[in-house]
This record gives structure tokens, sequence and C-alpha cells, in this order.
């Protein structure tokens, strides 16, 4: 027999982690369930959030561009009517809420970027005064400070801090979206996945400092958890700018849409909702017609839930608060830790502070949840 051919080796593919996946390794069994459900709730809160800002943002805009007394003239429909905006907005986001890969949303995540260094630039500017911007605008009634006044920061004694930190950690929350940027990451290392998460987690924390500090220099305590609603709506930066946001909410819809809906189709895999569906869903034969109905049903009802609640809820400070005090915490703060110390047995210092970090969680949940329902 002579040598046998050389054949190249293919490529070891990398396994795709879920969160299913990774809850496996922390939680009991009949708990893994937990983390698809915490999934669904916190993608679809930050959803409604998302078309909350263009249902108050977007008609103040076109108030300042068509004229106050056009839209009076334009009865019997009421052109500033939040409920008519947030049905628009709903309808804005549906074609790209049903795209089933980030890879697809690659140009609107561009737009994004470009209006969110837009918007912070005019924030920035805004507080320092520059080229003659007036934080108040022409509007002599409105009480706001003037560029460069800081206002002094008083220690909230009451449950204040704790509904805040709670919306930070909602801020901060992108665990949802990690897994599928992995999953779709060329030539994926774990040091290339690292320099990601660093530098997006770094360049949002410097933007939300900057803009925070700038907004509360600017207008103290009477700034609105919108920040761009504290500015005078007759400045034709600000109209771009919330015209520029109002997009970029809703090109950031189905980053959320997508994560929830592939938590519930874990769900339903795995026999949440009964053995049946899950094994029909799993079969090769039923599989992928089944799953094209299941895409569709609840990308729909995804879409009414976020419409009905952003019809109901104006104010963004009692849903990001109560869901970063609940979803965000158990998916942030306690379950990545609980995977590291139930994968890593031995004693070291990542350990310790992972083990610190999920007692802190623990401790943190209920007590957030108890200042957002107290301070609303």
């Amino acid at each position: 027999r002579g040598p046998r051919p050389w054949r190249a080796r293919r490529p070891r593919r990398r396994r795709r982690p879920t969160p299913r996946g990774l809850a496996k390794k922390a939680l009991p069994p009949r708990s893994v369930g937990l983390i698809d459900v915490s999934v669904v709730i916190m993608c679809f809160g930050l959803a409604c959030s998302y078309v909350i800002v263009f249902s108050t943002l977007f008609p103040s805009a076109i108030e300042r561009i068509v004229g106050h007394e056009t839209i009076l003239k334009a009865h019997p429909v009421d052109l500033l009517s939040r409920q008519l905006w947030v049905g628009v907005g709903v309808l804005t986001v549906a074609p790209l809420a049903f795209q089933e890969s980030f890879e697809n949303l690659q140009f609107t995540s561009a737009l994004g970027v470009i209006f969110v260094a837009y918007g912070s630039a005019m924030v920035l500017v805004y507080w320092a005064g520059l080229w003659g911007a007036a934080s108040c605008g022409d509007d002599d009634e409105l009480d706001c400070a003037r560029p460069k006044r800081l206002h002094k920061v008083e220690l909230d004694r009451g449950f204040g801090p704790l509904t805040a930190l709670s919306i930070v950690i909602f801020a901060f929350t992108a665990h949802a979206q990690v897994l599928g940027i992995a999953n779709e990451l060329k030539g994926y290392t774990q040091r290339k996945m690292d320099a990601v998460a660093t530098c997006s987690i770094g360049v949002c924390g410097a933007l939300y400092v900057a803009v925070g500090m700038a907004g509360y220099a600017t207008f103290g305590a009477d700034v609105s958890s919108d920040l761009l609603e504290s500015y005078p709506g007759s400045e034709e930066a600000v109209v771009v700018s919330r015209l520029g946001f109002s997009a970029l909410v809703s090109f950031s819809y189905p980053l959320m849409c997508k994560p929830a809906r592939d938590s519930f189709l874990s769900l339903v895999e795995h026999g949440s909702f009964g053995v049946e569906a899950g094994a029909r869903l799993s079969d090769a034969a039923t599989g992928p017609p089944l799953r094209r109905r299941y895409v569709a049903g609840f990308t729909l009802s995804f879409l009414a839930g976020t419409w009905l609640v952003a019809a109901v809820v104006r104010d963004l400070g009692v849903i990001l608060g109560l869901i970063g005090a609940t979803c965000s915490t158990f998916v942030a703060f306690i379950i990545p830790p609980l995977v590291f110390v139930k994968t890593h047995p031995e004693p070291s210092a990542k350990k310790s502070a992972a083990t610190a970090v999920l007692v802190s969680g623990a401790l943190l949940m209920p007590t957030m949840v108890a200042a957002t329902f107290v301070g609303a």
C-alpha cells in the first residue's frame, strides 16, 4: 500500500453558545428556563422604551418642521397625539423586527452610531454655551440653568440612589446581544471578543458620564428622564437631534426583538410549552415550517405588546428602573458569576470576585425592586 493521500483537515467549528446552554452550567434543571424568560422580559422592556422615546421626540420635531398652525388645521387627525405616533413607531420598526441576523442590521447600526455622536455633541455644546447655544432657547418661562452654571448636588437619603442604580444596571446590560454577536463575529477568538466588549462598554460608559453630567449641569433637578425633552424645541439643532434619535431607537428595536425571539424559541424547543410542541419544532421534517410560524407569531405579539405598553406608559424611568432591578440584575449579576463559580472549582482571585458580584446581585435585586415601587 502506498502512503495515504494528504487531506486537509477541516477547521473545527466552534459551538454556538446560547443563554440556555450557559444557564445549564449554573442552575438546577427545572430552573434553566428562567434565563430565557428573563431575556424575553428584559428585551421587551427595552423595546417598549424605544417606542416611548420615538413617540415623544418625533412629534415635537414634526411640530417644529411643519408648524403648529398647520397641525391645528389637520382635523380630525391630531398629529401631536402621542398614541398616534406610538402606532407609527411600531409600524416603522415592524419590517426590521423580522430580521433573523445581526449581520443584516449593519447599515442601520452604523447610522445609529452617527446619531449618538451628534446627540452627544449637541448636549455638550449646549452645556458649554458654544456658538451661542442657549439651553433655555426662546422660552422665558422655562426654568433652567444657563450654560456653565452647576447645580448644587445633594445626596438623596431616600430610595433615589437605588432606583438610579437599577437604571444604570439596565443601561449596561447587553448580555442578551453578546452571544449573538459572538456567534456572528468573523474569525472568533477570545481576545477579539474581549476587545469588542471592552471597547463597547468603555465608549458607552464615557458617553453616559459625559452626557449625564452635562445634562444635569444644564437643567439640574428639573431634567427629564428623556434628556432631549428638556431642550427647547425651537432650536434647529435640537430638532435634528430628536429626529436622529427617533431613527436610532427605530433601528435599535430589532436588536431587542431578535434575542427575545431566540429565547422564546428555546423555551418552545425544550418543552416549556409542552413536550409535543418541542418535539415537533426539533424534528427535521416539521421543524422549519413550524419555526417560521412561531417566528411570525412571536414577532407580531412582540410588536403588539410594545404598542400597548408604550401607549399607556410615558415615563421611561418606571420601565427602565423596574426591569433593571429584576431581569437585568438576574442576567448581569447572578447568572454570569454563578456560571464562573460552578465551572471554576479551584480557588482564585477571579472566583472570589465572581462570588462577591453574585452576593451583591442577590442582595441588590429585592432591594432595588422595593426602591422602584416606593419611589414610584
